[in-house]
């Protein structure tokens, strides 16, 4: 008993330390692995529409081009629409912060207590200090026009690679497909990867373009309501809160808190930023709890602990790019997991836990079974 314990322990032992040396190596290899796994996610929001593209009779290189140039032209289309009510509010929120400041003027003698308070409290722990041990602080900053170019050079030059990756992996994906399926060692693990390729394709694509769908909707539901509200340039907000939508629960409580800034900011009054914070998170609250999974169903479900724990491991890993990545990635990982002979485990683990409640009852009414024969 003791060795099979010590054994399981040296295997979680080995699990945890194996884990911690991929998520080090994802890290160091996010300039090569980050846009194949965005170019992966885009090919397959894009691959229903090239498949019925295909059966009208395009060919293959054409539908890619088309679908690629559409996608590009209609993002561009958008960040420039978008770029104009953006600058404006920026442009705005100087302006408006001398008006909030006033509206928070009651909580200012508060404030300086505790400003004073801090003060005391800093010479006290100053007290004892060489009077010759005066800080110097040299600061080196590049400036602002060169970090805002070599930001926007990243961002292109990621931009480019991802469109050229989605491009080659929408004409070249039976291809890929074929020689992922030849690296298996034997007929049943090659029948087992077709298997999970089709099912993560059909799946996750599924899911993706459904969920740009419900985004829309969202996105949709909150322009009108902060329109109605007086919220200037809700189009902004809306476009905001589809794009937020997708990190699951972080991205509501961000939307919550920007839209109860950006109220504070260009409204009068408290009550009406409150309200737009109000209808923000109902709306939200609306789509996860009931229209999400009206649509998608229990198929793709997973997890609430494992989707949260999933988007801070990969905000950690790779950043905000992360963040957006990690449910598709999930939902990979889980498809690939249920075709795998040692995947259960794990796919139980990132599943919703319907199985795992219906296994922990049939151990207890067999562990009360062994007891009543005992």
């Amino acid at each position: 008993m003791s060795s099979e314990r010590t054994s399981a322990e040296v295997r979680i032992a080995a699990g945890l330390v194996l884990a911690a040396l991929l998520a080090g190596v994802i890290h160091v290899a996010k300039p090569l692995l980050l846009p194949i796994a965005l170019a992966g996610v885009l090919t397959m929001l894009l691959l229903p529409l090239a498949r019925r593209l295909e059966g009208m009779g395009l060919p293959r290189v054409v539908a890619a081009g088309v679908l690629v140039a559409a996608f590009v032209g209609g993002v561009g289309t958008a960040t420039v629409a978008l770029r104009g009510p953006a600058m404006e509010w920026m442009e705005r929120a100087p302006r408006s912060l001398a008006g909030l400041q006033e509206e928070l003027a009651s909580l200012k003698g508060p404030v300086e207590q505790v400003a004073r308070a801090a003060d005391q409290v800093e010479e006290m722990t100053a007290t004892g200090q060489g009077e010759g041990s005066d800080e110097v602080r040299v600061t080196d900053r590049a400036p602002l026009s060169s970090t805002v170019l070599g930001g926007t050079w990243r961002m292109v030059s990621l931009s480019g690679l991802v469109t050229t990756l989605v491009l080659f992996f929408l004409i070249y994906r039976s291809v890929l497909l074929a020689k992922l399926v030849a690296f298996m060692p034997d007929g049943d693990a090659r029948r087992r990867t077709l298997s999970a390729a089709h099912s993560i394709r059909d799946r996750l694509g599924r899911f993706l373009v459904w969920k740009a769908v419900i985004n829309g909707i969202l996105g949709v539901a909150v322009s009108l309501a902060l329109w109605g509200l007086g919220y200037p340039n809700p189009v902004l907000w809306g476009v905001m809160a589809a794009i937020l939508n997708i990190v699951p629960y972080l991205g509501a409580v961000v939307g919550v808190a920007i839209v109860t800034v950006a109220g504070l900011l260009t409204l009068e009054g408290l009550q009406t930023a409150l309200l737009g914070a109000a209808a923000y998170a109902l709306l939200t609250t609306v789509e996860g709890a009931f229209l999400t999974p009206a649509i998608l169903g229990r198929q793709l479900s997973l997890d609430p602990v494992s989707i949260l724990l999933g988007v801070l491991l990969a905000g950690l890993v790779w950043g905000p790019a992360g963040v957006l990545l990690a449910v598709p990635l999930l939902v990979c990982i889980k498809v690939a997991a249920e075709y795998h002979p040692r995947g259960r485990l794990l796919a139980l683990t990132l599943g919703r836990g319907d199985a795992a409640v219906r296994l922990l009852r049939r151990t207890r009414c067999a562990v009360a079974e062994s007891r009543l024969v005992g």
